[in-house]
């Protein structure tokens, strides 16, 4: 049947079933594929580069230009993939279809690729995969956890009564790929009964598609299932639609717990915000009622001093800074036993020392100035006024002077 008598009836069967606008999922026959392996060039840097390995490794196989097929493969950078080629008319066909009574292609497989990635789960780490369909068997050859080849071959009619056929079958194609032969090979599909559980010289056969032996795996066998990923080899167009109906219901769950914490945040975000509007609305009027107040306030008085006053204060304020101490210290230390201090007076605006003394000749009066001027604490020492007193039987010199401390050498102390 040519793709476009197979559109054609299809759409007539989805028109009579009134199955337009749902999603569905096409399987194409295994003999209407072309199912191989790639190994990737090491010098690849993007998906074009193994697009045309892939289509390389087509010509090479079946002597023939990839012009008029369509190829998808399960695309990997270090490890050799599974790559389908499909008829390019019968791709578009099946898209022209699924357009026309608006269905969404959630999945096209090649019926092989559907059917591993049905069982991928339960594969056994040193097994290999057998899918039995249509007169034909189709082995997925696995080394190292990974798929390595696909082999395709009508069912000779001795296979269903010679019980060494499958093991001899599946030695041979371990051979042809230079890999060790499985310990055990796991079938679906229309299987001769004799394959059905069954051990087969030194390959033992386990139906995946029993209930009763899935039941009864060991736990041996639980313990030696491997994480073989499904082949994602689709040719169905990319959609929204079908990226939504693909999502498992546990990734929406993941993703609606996801929202739900994105939108709490956001709540508490909006909540800080607001508070923090409000905080910032109560200062600005605290700010605002201070600066109010603060204008309405009376400028604080200024005492005005009289200058009388000042001067008499500041006159007792160095009064009582006066070094009486270091004055009379200077005085007494100066002044000998022959030199009869009258009085003193001190002018601490002026750091002068006002003093009148008597001595019995004028050779003293000198001395005693002299005595006075070798004080540290002095810094000048003068004679004001001197007279003998007429009045005195003795006649004594009578004399005045000035000595004047040094400022600077006060504070040092």
């Amino acid at each position: 049947m040519s793709p476009t008598a197979l559109a054609t009836q299809l759409g007539t069967i989805i028109q009579e079933a009134k199955c337009e606008g749902l999603s569905a999922s096409v399987m194409i026959a295994d003999e209407l594929v072309r199912i191989f392996v790639v190994v990737p060039p090491k010098n690849c840097g993007h998906i074009e580069d193994y697009r045309a390995a892939a289509e390389i490794r087509f010509e090479t196989l079946y002597g023939e230009s990839t012009n008029g097929w369509h190829i998808e493969a399960d695309w990997h950078v270090q490890h050799p993939f599974i790559a389908c080629a499909v008829p390019q008319s019968l791709s578009t066909a099946l898209r022209q279809v699924a357009t026309e009574q608006r269905l969404t292609l959630t999945t096209l497989l090649p019926h092989f690729i559907a059917t591993w990635n049905r069982w991928h789960r339960q594969l056994i780490s040193s097994s290999w995969f057998g899918f039995v369909h249509d007169q034909h068997i189709t082995v997925g050859l696995i080394d190292q956890q990974r798929p390595c080849g696909v082999r395709t071959i009508p069912l000779p009619d001795n296979a269903w009564t010679d019980t060494q056929w499958l093991a001899d079958h599946v030695n041979c194609e371990a051979l042809c790929l230079n890999v060790a032969a499985p310990t055990s090979l796991q079938l679906c599909g229309d299987l001769p009964p004799q394959w059905a559980s069954s051990t087969i010289g030194s390959l033992q056969c386990l139906r995946l598609d029993t209930p009763t032996k899935i039941r009864s795996r060991s736990l041996l066998q639980s313990l030696r299932m491997t994480s073989i990923k499904p082949l994602r080899t689709d040719f169905a167009p990319h959609s929204v639609k079908r990226s939504v109906l693909l999502t498992q219901p546990m990734t929406w769950l993941v993703g609606a717990i996801g929202v739900l914490v994105c939108a709490g945040a956001a709540a508490s975000a909006f909540h800080l915000i607001k508070q923090t509007q409000i905080y910032s609305t109560d200062v600005a009027t605290i700010q605002a009622k201070h600066s109010a107040q603060q204008k309405h306030q009376s400028p604080p008085k200024v005492w005005a001093i009289p200058d009388a006053q000042a001067i008499a204060i500041t006159s007792a304020i160095e009064q009582l800074n006066l070094p009486w101490r270091d004055v009379l210290d200077a005085i007494e230390s100066a002044t000998p036993a022959n030199v009869a201090l009258l009085s003193i007076e001190p002018d601490a605006r002026h750091h002068v020392v006002k003093g009148m003394a008597e001595v019995k000749t004028s050779y003293e009066m000198l001395a005693y100035l002299e005595m006075l001027k070798k004080q540290e604490f002095f810094g000048r020492v003068v004679l004001t006024k001197h007279e003998i007193n007429t009045q005195d039987t003795n006649k004594p010199y009578r004399f005045q002077f000035e000595a004047q401390w040094v400022q600077d050498r006060q504070a040092a102390k």
